[in-house]
């Protein structure tokens, strides 16, 4: 197989304590076929000095207002030129420096996902795991077993589609029942991709979460389907606040 070009986009917001270590992280893979695209939301912390001293290895960059994390996503993927397009929060790392040879090696010419799972870091709350294992099957419809920082995700997968910018917290999710409903080919590797900070708004478990959840399930859900897992909701919602 042709070498593939992997797109790794890291949306930034105020990540000055951690956007080295990424950046790093995604410099240091041994896979050369690969460009890096940082998003910038108008930091006002040092994340922009520090996207500067690092343009020569940056394929784009850009810095300004925007919607949200997801904002920053669908900019980076609006810029990408890669086959494989891979998403790196700023306050994440790339495993090792491998992970991308490993990837491409893996992929068979169908697959439009490939996956691994992902070491959860500063865990906060008992109900996170220190390692997610990721799943992209039926156990979507009850909740979001595919972390994104494990997904490598086909460039036409994105022809038409951008993550929706009214969602705050689970447009990843969003997309993954969307996906699944597409019947798409995937492979998932026993492999960790990536080390990520588990203190986060979906780490958090409030309510406006479960919210959104909500909504994208009666979405994307058949009816029945959906009326079943609102009390399912409801549950673990009230299980995560006062258990």
């Amino acid at each position: 197989m042709a070498k593939q070009l992997v797109s790794i986009i890291i949306p930034v917001c105020n990540a000055e304590r951690t956007l080295q270590r990424a950046l790093d992280s995604a410099f240091s893979q041994t896979y050369l076929h690969k460009e890096i695209i940082v998003i910038d939301g108008a930091s006002i912390d040092s994340s922009n000095s520090i996207i500067e001293a690092n343009k020569a290895h940056i394929a784009y960059s850009v810095s300004e207002k925007d919607n949200g994390v997801y904002s920053a996503i669908n900019k980076g993927i609006d810029n990408a030129k890669g086959h494989w397009i891979y998403i790196l929060g700023a306050d994440d790392f790339l495993a090792d420096k491998t992970v991308l040879e490993k990837i491409i090696q893996s992929i068979s010419p169908e697959n439009k996902l490939v996956f691994g799972n992902v070491k959860n870091e500063h865990v906060q709350h008992r109900f996170v795991p220190t390692l997610h294992i990721s799943e992209f099957g039926k156990m979507l419809y009850w909740k979001n077993s595919l972390h994104q920082q494990s997904a490598f995700y086909h460039q036409s997968l994105f022809n038409d589609f951008r993550f929706d910018e009214k969602l705050k917290v689970l447009a990843d999710y969003d997309f993954h029942l969307a996906l699944l409903q597409q019947k798409i080919s995937f492979k998932k590797l026993d492999e960790v991709i990536a080390h990520c900070e588990a203190s986060g708004l979906s780490k958090q478990f409030g309510w406006s979460l479960y919210k959104e959840e909500l909504l994208i399930k009666r979405k994307r859900l058949s009816p029945l389907l959906y009326l079943v897992n609102v009390p399912f909701v409801m549950m673990k919602f009230l299980r995560k606040k006062f258990f």
